[in-house]
């Protein structure tokens, strides 16, 4: 990952994946991730930890997050696995986060669908915690029915700095990715 950020460092940002089971080294590893190799954000995935984001192990890496001054990349969604309970996603556990953790900037990966009403509330409420809508089919975000109504609502008024575009690529082309988003009934 950090050599692709260096060789494109206009086209991609690394992140590091951070596992909190490697207790010290994991903070380490970080640490070494972000200041030696370039990379500018940490990435978690609760549900493959079977932890909830607000565990306390996860701590000690949100405070290496704010040392540094990077961005955390959290995975705010339901997992397809059918072994592992998909509550692991639920934005709930990111409102814990970010009331511990103020100067913490929190993206939450796929926008906390299904929940995506707790999500919005959640953004709403912290000026640190952002929405980034990848892994999905961004198309499906304007149908009714889908779930997807109170981000386009609340992404048109006070949510309106706080959505990231990302994508899913390669399982769907940049270029159609893009499209869907620019057919979105989203104001200027």
């Amino acid at each position: 990952v950090a050599e692709l950020a260096r060789a494109c460092p206009e086209r991609f940002v690394g992140f590091s994946g951070v596992d909190p089971h490697k207790g010290a080294k994991a903070v380490e590893g970080l640490r070494d991730d972000v200041l030696r190799h370039g990379l500018r954000g940490a990435m978690i995935s609760p549900w493959e930890h079977l932890m909830f984001a607000d565990d306390e192990r996860y701590d000690p890496i949100y405070e290496t997050c704010v040392e540094l001054e990077v961005p955390i990349w959290i995975h705010t969604s339901f997992n397809l696995s059918r072994q592992i309970p998909m509550e692991y996603g639920h934005p709930l556990h990111l409102d814990r986060v970010a009331v511990k953790f103020p100067d913490l900037e929190i993206i939450a990966g796929h926008a906390g669908w299904p929940w995506v009403t707790e999500m919005v509330a959640v953004a709403w409420r912290h000026p640190n915690v952002y929405l980034e809508i990848s892994g999905i089919r961004q198309k499906y975000m304007g149908m009714p029915g889908t779930g997807w109504e109170p981000l386009i609502h609340y992404g048109n008024s006070v949510l309106q700095d706080k959505v990231l575009f990302a994508t899913a690529w390669p399982l769907l082309p940049l270029e159609q990715a893009v499209q869907d988003v620019r057919n979105l009934p989203l104001k200027e």
